[in-house]
């Protein structure tokens, strides 16, 4: 008989203890000695181990109501487990209901061959999954260490407190909106508002130097808009390789290039929130966005000075460094189809619907989501956007 050592790692729904026994005799073979029989009741769903990494289902036996509510049980745990339903045949239609609940499809009655090829690959999966979930968790875990951190030192860090002691220059009514914001002193001491932003975030002391060691390899970059005053504040950051894994490093203890790559997205997301904050002391009232990755060449781009650009660039004493821009101009407008509107798109006026009740506020940035449900709500509408300027939010 199967073993039914509750620590099974392998796991057979089956309503046939026969051929569940069969199943369990050619895994037994293969050298897969932990395996446990989970039997089929009348009613309810099978109790199945908190610890299988593998089940597989009989969907014929549990049927595909009560086949769906036990993959969607075990997608809900923390550690991922591989499911394979078993069929009739590969075309049966009725397990054809669970493409997006299980991992794969054998037949009642594999072969040795096929049946160890696909549990090899189950290993494999349940590995690499593992590895993931392991350094986003890790990431995750750093993310919140950094801002509770970030929270705790802001007060004495000198330059917040010089920075919050300084009155804002507000700026000219008279003048021009882009005008106005490039003669502010926030503008002119931007530097400041990036540099005390990154400290707090990355607890690291930073030093400008007058250019980057390293040729960029990775860059994020976020566009702002102000709905009122029509203009698009643009914020990129990019980093070398090798600062990418002295940051993956510094923070979760073990260089890794993507966790790098992954921290200077999250690091444009907190640039943009002060540049908000900053500008917002003006009265400038910028709507935010989502980072975008770039390609290099793109980094090197958005470093070359212009006369509505600031660069700025950042070192550590250990040679971490950054090369941030910032960008403003003013944004151009486009009048489209409400079927045409897509993600990243931020609305210039509200958007009603033939009954008149708002549907959408200006200045909204959409989702996709959001952008599939207007165009569904107000097929025949003529929508007023801002047209983005940068080819990271054109292209999202």
């Amino acid at each position: 008989m199967l073993s039914r050592n509750p620590s099974a790692r392998i796991v057979l729904v089956e309503g046939s203890p026969s051929k569940a026994e069969l199943m369990g005799r050619a895994l037994g073979r293969l050298g897969f000695s932990n395996v446990v029989a989970c039997p089929v009741p009348p009613r309810g769903l099978p109790q199945i181990d908190e610890d299988a990494r593998i089940v597989f289902i009989d969907v014929e036996s549990l049927g595909v109501a009560r086949a769906l509510e036990v993959t969607r049980s075990i997608r809900s745990r923390d550690d991922y487990v591989y499911i394979v339903a078993l069929t009739r045949s590969v075309d049966d239609p009725i397990a054809s209901a669970l493409d997006d609940d299980v991992d794969d499809f054998i037949v009642e009655t594999p072969a040795a061959t096929d049946l160890r090829l696909r549990l090899r690959e189950a290993e494999r999966v349940i590995r690499l999954e593992t590895e993931v979930r392991s350094k986003a968790n890790a990431l995750e875990t750093a993310l919140r260490r950094l801002e509770v951190a970030a929270a705790q030192r802001a007060l004495s860090r000198s330059r917040i407190r010089t920075a919050r002691a300084r009155q804002p220059s507000v700026p000219d009514d008279s003048d021009p909106p882009i005008v106005a914001l490039r003669r502010s002193r926030t503008w002119r001491e931007i530097d400041a508002v990036l540099g005390a932003a990154l400290e707090n975030f990355l607890q690291l002391s930073f030093e400008t130097p007058e250019a980057l060691e390293d040729a960029p390899a990775f860059a994020a970059e976020i566009a702002l808009i102000e709905p009122v005053r029509q203009l698009e504040l643009v914020c990129g950051v990019t980093a070398s390789d090798r600062s990418l894994l002295d940051l993956s490093k510094h923070l979760m203890n073990e260089p890794d290039l993507e966790a790098g790559q992954s921290l200077l997205l999250e690091v444009a997301n907190v640039l943009m929130g002060a540049l908000r904050t900053a500008f917002g002391e003006l009265g400038f009232a910028f709507t935010g966005g989502i980072p975008n990755a770039l390609e290099p060449a793109r980094a090197h781009e958005g470093l070359e000075p212009t006369a509505q650009r600031r660069t700025v660039y950042f070192r550590t004493r250990e040679g971490t460094s950054l090369g941030i821009w910032v960008d403003v101009q003013e944004n151009r407008t486009a009048v489209i189809p409400a079927t045409e509107l897509r993600e990243g798109m931020v609305l210039k006026e509200d958007l009603r619907d033939a009954a008149g009740n708002l549907l959408v506020r200006r200045g909204t940035r959409l989702s996709r989501t959001r952008a599939e449900r207007l165009a569904r709500a107000a097929p025949e509408a003529f929508v007023d956007v801002f047209v983005s300027t940068t080819k990271s939010q054109a292209a999202a």
